[in-house]
């Protein structure tokens, strides 16, 4: 076979090819929690546009705040409790999947995630979504210092440290009403 001829099949890339090199980029560890934390964000903010502007947003806020006034300007509460279970059904489903991109997954994987969101709900304080996200920042912030100043396993004793701080200092938490 002449030269001339094999030349341009071995330069040509099929699109297997480059599909495989797309993935064998996102297969880096460091490039998946960037993409996991970019779609977290995403998610954050598209549920605060979603409860602040979207009609049933509103009406979902509204039945949060008090069901009976709600019901009597005219809000379907069932239809909002749906939506809300719906919602929120939804958005663990995709906080788990981007938990599993960057963790192994094992049964016993929630309790440590649960007992996070629980920290980040008391230091946040009930009903305010801003206040979860700053609350799950200083938790985060905190818990990375912790590692990085004490080791490790002292991690998870400044999250509970944290925890029983606001509860004996601030029970509503510190953006709660």
């Amino acid at each position: 076979m002449p030269a001339a001829n094999y030349l341009p099949d071995v330069l040509e890339t099929t699109e297997a090819e480059r599909l495989a090199s797309a993935l064998k980029a996102l297969a880096d560890p460091a490039r998946l929690r960037l993409l996991s934390l970019i779609l977290a964000f995403l998610l954050i903010g598209g549920l605060h546009l979603l409860l602040a502007r979207w009609r049933w947003g509103k009406a979902i806020r509204a039945t949060a705040e008090d069901w009976e006034a709600a019901l009597l300007s005219g809000i379907d509460v069932r239809r909002a409790y749906l939506l809300a279970f719906a919602l929120g059904t939804a958005l663990a489903g995709a906080a788990g999947t981007l938990v599993a991109i960057g963790y192994s997954v094992s049964p016993s994987i929630g309790l440590e995630w649960t007992l996070k969101a629980l920290i980040v709900v008391v230091l946040a304080g009930l009903g305010s979504m801003i206040g979860t996200f700053v609350g799950g920042l200083v938790l985060g912030a905190a818990e990375a210092l912790s590692a990085y100043t004490f080791g490790g396993p002292y991690r998870e004793v400044v999250g509970l440290a944290i925890f029983v701080v606001v509860l004996v200092a601030r029970p509503r938490g510190l953006f709660g009403r």
